[in-house]
């Protein structure tokens, strides 16, 4: 396999699933350590839940509330997936929903920064870390574990009401994003200290979002591995616009700059044609309205909406694979 040693499917994984309203494990084949879901037929809220803060506890990527426990959460996290009660909102019967899993895996071990992780679940090789810390209200670095530069980290304080914030690589170590809300990015030391993270910590300034004194906050810090995942920008052009990843894409988030909603596709809810679109910061139904092809080592853009491909507008995305491309002699493909 090129690229990587693992198989993209062991540690990401998109699932659907029908509600039955009964208590149930859903099979992703892995243990995973955050799950996402979404209703796609009703506006239900996202949920989050991740095993560092605990299962039966959730938070909505779409709404600024704290983290609340409720039944409408993942249960428990199981080696071949996670169970689920019978609540109607994460599973209602014959309501169609969708979750997407990650599997990090390391417990132990961390260490550097100024400000340390309560609890963490972190896999270098995949580049994809979940912490939980403590803020102190001052600048301060926060170690990831990664062993390379994160190209995004997404940060929510979980004790109170707090909006998402989110870091991308290639916007600059000056810009927070909010991931609950179609609001333009903000440029502000109180984020990121206007410091780019390393391969061994991310630094967070001052703000409330991010490190206010006593607060609990979330992390998701991930970090581009060939192969497996990429974050990058295009620019749009109103027509067929191909951005390449070197892989086909399992899981798609895309967002223009400035004021606009998100956008998530993935490869189970119908794509080359047929997408089926959700949006992270509204609980609104799916929507179809921007046309995505996530094809063997990219993903084509073939619409021109102003969500994913208006021309000259500059958009950013993060990807996770379904498969890396390979050619006959194991060498990575570059044809389209």
């Amino acid at each position: 396999m090129a690229y990587i040693s693992f198989a993209p499917q062991d540690y990401f994984k998109t699932i659907l699933y029908t509600g039955n309203e009964s208590a149930r494990t859903i099979t992703t084949g892995m243990q995973p350590d955050w799950v996402w879901t979404k209703c796609r037929n009703d506006a239900h809220a996202h949920i989050s839940t991740d095993s560092v803060t605990g299962a039966g506890k959730r938070i909505k990527p779409d709404s600024n509330n704290a983290q609340d426990t409720s039944g409408a959460s993942v249960a428990s996290f199981v080696s071949t997936g996670y169970t689920l009660t019978d609540n109607s909102t994460i599973n209602g019967n014959s309501d169609n929903s969708v979750s997407w899993s990650w599997k990090m895996g390391t417990t132990s071990g961390l260490s550097g920064g100024t400000i340390t992780p309560s609890a963490y679940s972190i896999n270098a090789t995949t580049g994809s870390a979940f912490l939980k810390y403590t803020g102190t209200g001052s600048v301060g670095t926060i170690p990831h574990g990664l062993g390379k530069e994160p190209s995004m980290i997404i940060v929510k304080r979980t004790d109170t009401t707090s909006q998402w914030s989110v870091y991308f690589k290639d916007l600059g170590n000056g810009y927070h994003i909010p991931l609950d809300t179609a609001d333009s990015p903000v440029d502000s030391a109180n984020y990121w200290n206007d410091t780019s993270p390393t391969s061994s910590v991310f630094t967070v300034g001052t703000g409330t979002d991010v490190n206010a004194s006593g607060g609990t906050y979330i992390a998701m810090v991930f970090a581009n591995i060939k192969g497996f995942s990429q974050s990058g920008t295009y620019n749009g052009n109103n027509g067929q616009n191909f951005i390449y990843t070197g892989f086909k894409p399992s899981w798609l988030l895309m967002r223009r700059w400035g004021g606009a909603q998100w956008i998530l596709v993935d490869n189970k809810r119908g794509y080359n044609g047929s997408n089926e679109l959700l949006y992270p910061d509204s609980s609104e139904v799916a929507g179809s309205a921007e046309v995505v092809d996530l094809v063997s080592n990219g993903f084509c853009q073939r619409s021109s909406g102003a969500g994913n491909n208006q021309n000259t507008v500059d958009y950013f995305y993060m990807a996770f694979a379904a498969a890396p491309i390979v050619g006959s002699n194991n060498v990575p493909s570059t044809a389209r």
